[in-house]
């Protein structure tokens, strides 16, 4: 048990693990710990931390521990055991918590988040930690461990579940208890598996599930990426580790599922669920999680973590393929310039969900038909303030305000989230092409939708299109920050509608317009608030500049079709869509496709039916991709 808190002390404090000299964040401590005051008590506490009622996503009153923990942190442990006033200071602060024992109405705070922060005081003072204080840390590790909170080990799944154990592992170390840590790690290991069916967690195809049928590879999935190599890492050449077959299984899942709805340090916003919402999402982690895999003694697949790190290193992207996730509904794109993605859902899969007062204004990812582009990988990082919600990239939709959105989602204030309306929706991938489709439909809304990508992109085709409500319909190219554009030659403006086939350009990326109806296009500065979308930030206005392009199909549309293309930006693109390697178009709602110039065609069958090629070969389907 020794070495794991010596090297858990090591990964909390690194660099200033024996620190014996003052710096600015030493300054910052000594300055937090002045404006400590005493209370009746006689307890220290910060008078400016709020202890309103917290709502279910947030808790103010944490700062409280956070502070603690930065403070520990920015002296280092040297320092801390050394200055007996100092340390002193700081039990008195934590003391003030547990006498409180503030409970959180969200179970979450209270099982997980707040036992893993106490973690990050409790172990490195766990020798000074005495009496009615211990008893006070205890009764709050206890809410988090095996050891007293059954539901745990029985109960939860996914990341939920490695979180438990992170807390059970605190709780062991604390109070070297190593039986309950070998408990902790069996009951850890048993969580890394394939699970079929409707079970969370790794699936078959190595995309990840929580909270039910609902990707989520880059949210909970992330977490459970960060838990589980901060264990490996820790166990390493001791008794302790994890089962060979289970480190062997995690590395695959890394490589061959995380890694691909990531591009460089982007990650793809369609997988992180209702952390859309928060600060600092989307963004990938698997550069900390690969280095502490090379770090890990007993993992075997080093050379290709190696390879793979090292690419992270030199910000280049060097997976160059195309897989379809058929648990998930979703097909990714990767060249060395760009990732693209597009995900469909089905009465199964759930696109995403509101809950705790987060994500409230996501109704149109429910349904489907939602894309992803990111070339720097910063295309959509905090950008949902910003985000005009009936406008996101991929998907048709009814043009509602932020209050009409609300009204589809705020009656369920816990928790909201809903599976698509139809199981038409599929896809094939064979490393180089590949293509997902979906009839989409909701609210007196249909359209037929496939999403096809070739080397230089994707192109999308919506056909069928019908509407039946007052409000008017739009379908969203895409919707991202602004940067490096122009169109013809020259900067875009505020507000443009696009009537030729010319290429438009933001960031990494060329919209070509693949039909005759025009496109419309704002580009400029957005004001917003955090709080429209994730009621525990408050009032935190921003500001940023956005693109955004889409189709206007106007009130009750019928029967309308659309096609365009995404291409990744090179130095020499076409001057219009004419000279994009596209032979010909097929966009029915018995079939949609292409064919490429260099014989290639990727089809879609709706229906059971035939298509001849302009070579003359017959292709018959039942139903779903054809590629050849």
């Amino acid at each position: 048990m020794e070495i794991l808190v010596k090297r858990y002390l090591e990964s909390i404090f690194r660099e200033r693990l024996t620190l014996n000299v003052e710096d600015e964040l030493t300054k910052k401590a000594r300055n937090l710990l002045d404006k400590l005051q005493e209370a009746k008590d006689h307890t220290l506490f910060w008078s400016d931390v709020s202890l309103e009622q917290p709502d279910l996503s947030g808790w103010k009153t944490l700062m409280h521990m956070q502070r603690i923990i930065d403070i520990i942190y920015y002296l280092g442990l040297k320092h801390l055991r050394e200055e007996v006033d100092t340390r002193e200071k700081i039990l008195r602060a934590l003391t003030w918590w547990t006498n409180h024992d503030f409970i959180h109405p969200n179970w979450w705070w209270n099982e997980i988040g707040l036992p893993q922060r106490l973690a990050r005081i409790a172990i490195p003072l766990n020798e000074y930690i005495k009496g009615d204080l211990r008893e006070g840390v205890l009764r709050i590790f206890r809410r988090g461990s095996m050891s007293h909170n059954q539901r745990i080990e029985y109960q939860w799944g996914g990341a939920n579940l490695t979180w438990g154990v992170w807390g059970t592992i605190y709780y062991a170390m604390f109070e070297n208890d190593t039986e309950l840590l070998k408990r902790a790690v069996n009951r850890f290991a048993r969580e890394i598996y394939i699970a079929h069916g409707d079970v969370e967690g790794i699936k078959e195809d190595y995309s990840f599930h929580q909270h039910g049928a609902m990707l989520q590879s880059g949210g909970y999935g992330r977490a459970f990426c960060e838990a589980v190599s901060d264990l490996v890492v820790l166990l390493t050449d001791t008794p302790y580790q994890l089962p060979q077959e289970k480190i062997d299984l995690f590395c695959d899942f890394v490589l061959y599922g995380q890694r691909y709805f990531t591009h460089i340090d982007g990650q793809d916003y369609l997988t992180v669920g209702r952390e859309i919402s928060r600060r600092g999402i989307p963004k990938s982690n698997l550069r900390e999680v690969v280095e502490k895999l090379l770090r890990t003694k007993e993992v075997t697949k080093k050379a290709e973590l190696q390879a793979y790190y090292d690419s992270l290193q030199r910000k280049e992207n060097t997976l160059i393929d195309t897989r379809y996730f058929p648990d998930s509904l979703t097909l990714t794109h990767h060249r060395k310039g760009f990732y693209m993605s597009a995900k469909g859902s089905n009465t199964k899969i759930m696109g995403t969900e509101c809950a705790n007062f987060e994500n409230y204004l996501a109704y149109n990812h429910f349904f489907g038909s939602c894309t992803c582009y990111m070339a720097s990988g910063e295309e959509y990082y905090e950008i949902n303030p910003l985000w005009d919600h009936c406008f996101y990239p991929g998907t048709t939709a009814y043009v509602e305000t932020d209050t009409e959105l609300l009204e589809h989602t705020s009656s369920y204030q816990s928790w909201f989230r809903i599976p698509g309306t139809n199981d038409h929706c599929g896809g094939l991938s064979d490393g180089k092409f590949g293509a997902m489709y979906q009839l989409m439909t909701h609210d007196g809304l249909e359209v037929y939708m496939s999403f096809i990508t070739f080397d230089l992109g994707m192109i999308v085709l919506g056909t069928g299109l019908t509407a039946n409500n007052e409000k008017a319909v739009v379908s969203t190219i895409d919707q991202c920050f602004l940067k490096d554009h122009n169109y013809n030659g020259k900067p875009l403006a505020n507000e443009m509608l696009i009537t030729d086939k010319k290429p438009i350009i933001n960031g990494g990326f060329a919209y070509y317009n693949l039909c005759d109806k025009p496109l419309h296009l704002f580009a400029g500065k957005v004001t917003g608030n955090w709080n429209r979308n994730n009621r525990s930030y408050g009032d935190i206005e921003v500001q940023g500049e956005v693109f955004k392009l889409w189709y206007n199909h106007g009130v009750k549309p019928q029967e309308e079709s659309f096609a365009y293309a995404v291409i990744g930006k090179t130095a020499n693109l076409p001057d219009d869509s004419k000279g994009l390697p596209i032979k010909k178009i097929i966009n029915t709602k018995e079939i949609q496709g292409v064919e490429l110039n260099d014989g290639h065609a990727i089809l879609v069958f709706h229906k059971p039916g035939r298509y001849e090629t302009t070579h003359g070969k017959v292709i018959s389907s039942s139903q779903g991709v054809v590629i050849f």
